[in-house]
């Protein structure tokens, strides 16, 4: 075997005896059964490779920091959690808003849907809201989109019940990237009222209006503990709307085939971790 080749398995063997103490000894000498396994390596280790596996043997120590997917990035600060949203069946594109209108044509769809704000334009409020929300968006990250798509946050798949006419979408939290999110405990367009003076009659008891960025939404919100009730979608009770301000990840593509493809018989559908890269299933 290529004396390169056995070095670098040798190194790789002293990292995992840090952790696994029977492992260590030559890996090289096991490899040497597999024939000629060296003989086809030969040649083709170099000094850079040898180091890396001394890097790898270095993050193997018990106690070593865990990087995100070996990349060192930080993990998303919604890691297993969910996003839904429910959108009408007949829908021609089920991650569009009516915001997307023109004003005649979103107050008429808006009227039709029963928005209404006592003395004021619904369309124009909403306008200022999106605009205080984008706002925020931008101020550690870069929207795309002019509106925002709107989500509920929610701990385990399946709180955000579908109902006759309408379908489920629902996507994995971290599908969307940090800087493409804002929260809101409760709807933003109550938090936007409260902000504008102009407090809607129905205001949730004791509710403090204000907007987190995706990328602090770990710390920002306490969703072990006091938000932690509030992931589940089915529960009466407060809820987190979570506003996603990119019309082109991956992830809603696939959901956006999967909806035109047709409507599950359960009126959900799933578009599971990893589908947007075409590793994982899709399917409620």
């Amino acid at each position: 075997m290529d004396e390169s080749v056995r070095r670098l398995l040798d190194r790789l063997a002293a990292g995992l005896a840090r952790i696994i103490p029977r492992a260590s000894g030559s890996i090289a000498e096991r490899y040497d059964e597999f024939g000629d396994l060296g003989d086809r390596a030969a040649g083709t280790t170099t000094e850079t490779e040898i180091r890396a596996a001394d890097e790898i043997g270095e993050t193997m120590r018990p106690g070593a920091p865990v990087s995100d997917e070996s990349s060192g990035a930080r993990p998303h600060p919604l890691r297993g959690l969910w996003l839904e949203r429910k959108v009408p069946a007949d829908s021609a594109d089920p991650f569009t808003s009516i915001m997307d209108l023109p004003h005649d044509e979103a107050a008429a769809v808006a009227e039709r849907m029963g928005k209404r704000i006592e003395n004021a334009d619904y369309v124009d409020t909403r306008t200022q809201a999106e605009a205080w929300l984008r706002s925020h968006a931008a101020m550690k990250g870069s929207p795309s989109a002019h509106s925002p798509l709107y989500f509920k946050l929610v701990s385990e798949q399946g709180t955000y019940p579908a109902q006759e006419g309408s379908v489920v979408i629902r996507i994995p939290a971290d599908s969307i990237p940090a800087e493409h999110l804002t929260l809101t405990v409760e709807d933003s367009f109550f938090n936007y009222q409260m902000v504008a003076g102009t407090p809607a009659s129905n205001l949730p008891e004791g509710l403090v209006p204000r907007v987190v960025h995706g990328v602090d939404a770990d710390t920002a919100l306490a969703l072990d503990t006091t938000h932690r009730d509030y992931l589940d979608a089915a529960r009466p009770g407060r809820y987190i709307e979570a506003q996603v301000w990119s019309r082109d990840a991956p992830i809603l593509a696939v959901a956006r085939a999967e909806f035109r493809a047709g409507i599950p018989a359960d009126r959900v559908i799933t578009v599971r971790p990893g589908s947007a890269d075409g590793h994982g299933p899709t399917g409620s």
